[in-house]
């Protein structure tokens, strides 16, 4: 798997999670209204107190359930964030290999234009001491 689709990865799971925190947040909001409709009700129902009792306490499990899936969200989140860091270590490190490699190619080639000037200044003098050598021997035929 490519970085690029393991980001596009951590994107869609990021968005899901997104999503699922707003729909919890929605199920919070109806419990909460729901909740204030039976409180309204309390005051009309005294003879059925038991009752509503029983119906306040699922409520209350039904949100501990939910503070239960939160703590799931925030596990899931810490997993999301330990792979971005485990993806940006990664991608320092390929930088500064990529970096090195650069500086010693940039090195590598310095080296080489300096024996190319030595050769090249070499290559005149002996071009020179060509023309002498040969200007000698005309001279003397």
């Amino acid at each position: 798997m490519t970085d690029r689709e393991l980001l596009e990865l951590i994107a869609t799971e990021v968005s899901g999670l997104k999503d699922e925190v707003g729909g919890l947040k929605d199920e919070v909001g109806g419990l909460k209204a729901g909740q204030q409709r039976l409180e309204d009700e309390v005051g009309g129902l005294k003879d059925d107190f038991g009752g509503l009792k029983a119906g306040q306490q699922r409520l209350e499990d039904e949100v501990g359930g939910l503070k239960d899936d939160f703590g799931g969200l925030k596990a899931g989140q810490q997993r999301l964030e330990n792979v971005v860091t485990r993806i940006e270590n990664n991608h320092g490190q390929k930088l500064e290999a990529l970096f090195d490699g650069w500086k010693q190619n940039t090195q590598q080639l310095k080296k080489h234009s300096e024996i190319l000037e030595t050769i090249d200044s070499k290559l005149e003098k002996q071009e020179v001491e060509i023309k002498v050598i040969k200007g000698n021997k005309r001279s003397s035929v």
